[in-house]
């Protein structure tokens, strides 16, 4: 999750350092675009990978997995698309002078779309866990491929179509472009306010209270089963905490990575004056989250780490056959070339 409460310089604009006297040295901007690119391309990889074992597998890809897939192909257009492109038009403007404002329409439109897309995702699964623990009986109902593909393209078009009105200046806010070549909100009013905060704190809300119910509910349970009855709901309850910890830990991850930004721009705005390349490091903590979070699912999921090895193995095994037969036919290839009357 990525939280989009915008640093504000004046009551007009959402960006910090738009003071021209604020010069951020070429050194910073082009360490600073080698660490994002390189986070990007690692984020590519990893996500590429998780997105593949989820989508080789059908066990993995029902009930939850296809949430997940949702949610792991945004990290994945975030990593692969939208910040290459941010670092793209932040280099363009203080090397090549390009002008990025018409850019930044269509770009940070789709970037924002996306990052609340996330959002939502994350909250759907919260939603999903809930349901799973909650109200088993209806568990397969709500996980059912259509009910799946509803969530999918309701999570696209709330973000897609609360976002939209800003690509016209409605609802007192548009996308514009800071010194520096970033692309940002610009806010005066409260109904960009509400519809940027509604995207970004609902869905928190729905993942904390769905992470305390489910934790709650699954340590209740535990506690009053019986011994038997412990043995045999032990793999199930394994297998239900070890997903209800990785989403909360995703989800902390998350905040970590975006908390910065509100907490600095609200409290500390002077911060920006004196570390004028702040704003861009905090694109870097927001990739982060976009990054990493593939690594969490891998780390706490077996399942995924199961299918990754069953996957590589696969493919070595694929590797050894080609070899050997290339190798074979090579040798057929010699033979039928030796003359005749030739001996070995």
């Amino acid at each position: 999750m990525e939280n989009y409460s915008v640093p504000r310089q004046d009551s007009n604009h959402s960006f910090p350092l738009r003071n021209s006297t604020m010069v951020v040295p070429k050194e910073t901007l082009i360490a600073w675009a080698a660490v994002m690119l390189i986070l990007c391309l690692f984020g590519v990889i990893f996500n590429a990978i998780l997105i593949g074992v989820i989508a080789a597998s059908r066990r993995l890809r029902q009930g939850t997995g296809v949430l997940i897939l949702n949610l792991i192909i945004t990290c994945f257009l975030m990593c692969g698309i939208h910040y290459p492109l941010h670092t793209l038009l932040v280099m363009g403007r203080n090397f090549w002078a390009l002008s990025p404002e018409q850019s930044c329409i269509a770009a940070h439109y789709l970037l924002n779309v996306t990052n609340f897309t996330y959002n939502w995702a994350d909250a759907s699964l919260g939603i999903n866990r809930v349901i799973a623990t909650i109200f088993p009986g209806y568990y397969h109902a709500w996980t059912s491929r259509r009910v799946g593909w509803i969530t999918i393209v309701l999570c696209w078009g709330i973000s897609a179509g609360t976002n939209l009105p800003f690509c016209f200046g409605r609802w007192n806010g548009w996308y514009s472009v800071s010194n520096l070549g970033q692309c940002g909100m610009t806010i005066r009013g409260s109904s960009a306010v509400w519809v940027m905060s509604a995207n970004t704190y609902v869905p928190y809300g729905i993942v904390t209270f769905a992470t305390v119910v489910v934790v709650g509910k699954l340590l209740l349970r535990w506690l009053g089963q019986t011994v038997g009855q412990a043995a045999q709901q032990a793999l199930l309850f394994r297998r239900r905490l070890n997903l209800a910890k990785t989403l909360l830990l995703s989800f902390l991850f998350s905040l970590l990575c975006s908390i910065p930004l509100p907490i600095v721009s609200g409290f500390y705005p002077w911060a920006y004056g004196m570390v004028p390349s702040l704003s861009l490091w905090f694109r870097v903590l927001m990739v982060s989250q976009s990054v990493f979070s593939p690594v969490i699912f891998f780390a706490y999921n077996e399942d995924y780490r199961n299918g990754f090895l069953q996957k590589f193995r696969k493919t070595r095994v694929d590797a050894s056959r080609s070899a050997a037969r290339s190798g074979i036919l090579e040798l057929k290839q010699r033979t039928s070339h030796r003359p005749s009357g030739s001996t070995v």
